[in-house]
């Protein structure tokens, strides 16, 4: 699992993620929870290679490890390492800046060692 400290915010009445050089709208997510520290979690099958989408985020893919069925895209979110799972068929190249979307429902949010 992806996992990243950063600050939970409140941005037009959503709930965001900011990390180290990037950010995260977890618009749909319900959580009673003030602004402050937490982590979020992200396994690497629910990060999806987008088809140019605008609202996609951009990463930076640093090397590619071919594990028969599958690929593990190895990246750069923000100034943080990044692990994506991908179909062995991704036409991905190293240096490559890919779109990714994440669906807010399959981030997990920690607050003090708990998920909640």
């Amino acid at each position: 699992m992806n996992l990243y400290r950063g600050r939970l915010l409140h941005k037009d009445g959503r709930p965001h993620f900011q990390g180290a050089g990037f950010s995260l709208d977890l618009e749909g997510l319900h959580f009673n929870l003030q602004e402050g520290e937490v982590e979020v979690g992200i396994r690497p099958e629910d990060i999806g290679i987008s088809q140019g989408r605008a609202m996609a985020i951009q990463s930076r893919v640093e090397m590619i490890s071919n594990v028969g069925s599958e690929k593990y895209i190895h990246a750069s979110l923000g100034q943080e390492s990044l692990t994506i799972r991908s179909p062995k068929e991704a036409a991905i190249q190293p240096g490559q800046i890919i779109p990714l979307t994440i669906d807010p429902e399959r981030v997990h949010v920690f607050y003090e060692g708990r998920r909640i």
